[in-house]
């Protein structure tokens, strides 16, 4: 994979952990709020792992960085979405503890991941 393909690779997939974080960004998008953002809980699991390949990419870290904070960080919060099982409404998963538990550590994830990024980015390229 060519450096800007990773790099690019990366970017996607902080900004769709960033939107896992993003609580009132959901609340927002999900219920109808915003004009012109459109998402639901299921876009952004979609995202983050149809689209940009977040289990890949779990993989591609530790091959490249090895065991580090980071990379237990987003084992956790992997594990955290596989096992939650959302509601069928975007106002109960909003409002589910384990969610909100799950967009917290999807925030930490995310700021640890962008100090990681810094510090890691020549090592992986």
């Amino acid at each position: 994979m060519k450096a800007e393909d990773i790099i690019l690779w990366e970017s996607n997939i902080f900004w769709a952990i960033n939107n896992a974080a993003d609580l009132e960004l959901q609340k927002n998008a999900w219920l109808g709020k915003s004009p012109g953002i459109v998402s639901s809980f299921w876009e952004v699991i979609s995202i983050l792992y149809d689209d940009f390949g977040f289990e890949d990419y779990i993989v591609y870290y530790e091959n490249t960085c090895g065991v580090d904070e980071f990379l237990l960080e987003m084992r956790e919060l992997d594990k955290w979405i596989s096992d939650y099982n959302p509601f069928d409404s975007q106002e109960q998963i909003l409002s589910d503890p384990f969610w909100i538990e799950i967009t917290k550590k999807a925030k930490i994830t995310y700021d640890l991941g962008c100090q990681y990024k810094l510090k890691n980015e020549k090592n992986r390229l």
